[in-house]
């Protein structure tokens, strides 16, 4: 008897832990495009991408993505983007398609012409959580994921 009911007892405590995370990314869209540092709206200058521009633009594969923001810079001097995006199944799928997002990124700005770019690219923030993959390159990339997951001070 008291196995069946510490049984019950933890299957209803994993239950309970398990939630879903979920972002609301249109709150969390508003929210960066007003996010600030030091006196500088950080993506300011930058332009949402939809999956037919990822897939042209980036020949990306884009059928593992479920929900989604991609800003990205529009300015060739400068490097700040963000990805929140979400995966059908396979996220393994997803990363390495983004991850090659990021690769072209790094070489459009090895030319040599923008090291603090390259720089600030190379230095990417990669974090997971729950079924978002979050790529984030800016000066303030802990700012930026701090306010994509609702952390902001």
């Amino acid at each position: 008897m008291k196995k069946v009911f510490l049984l019950v007892l933890v299957s209803i405590m994993l239950i309970g832990c398990t939630k879903e995370t979920k972002l609301d990314l249109n709150n969390v869209k508003d929210k960066l495009s007003k996010l600030e540092d030091n006196g500088t709206i950080i993506f300011g200058e930058n332009q949402l991408y939809d999956l037919d521009k990822l897939e042209r633009k980036y020949d990306l594969d884009t059928s593992e993505i479920d929900e989604y923001i991609v800003s990205m810079h529009m300015n060739e001097a400068s490097s700040n983007l963000y990805i929140v995006a979400s995966y059908k199944k396979s996220k393994d799928k997803l990363k390495k398609e983004l991850d090659k997002l990021i690769e072209l990124e790094k070489n459009s700005f090895s030319n040599g012409y923008f090291p603090l770019e390259l720089q600030k690219v190379e230095n990417y923030y990669y974090k997971e959580y729950g079924k978002y993959l979050i790529y984030i390159v800016s000066d303030n990339n802990e700012l930026v994921y701090k306010t994509i997951i609702g952390e902001e001070e």
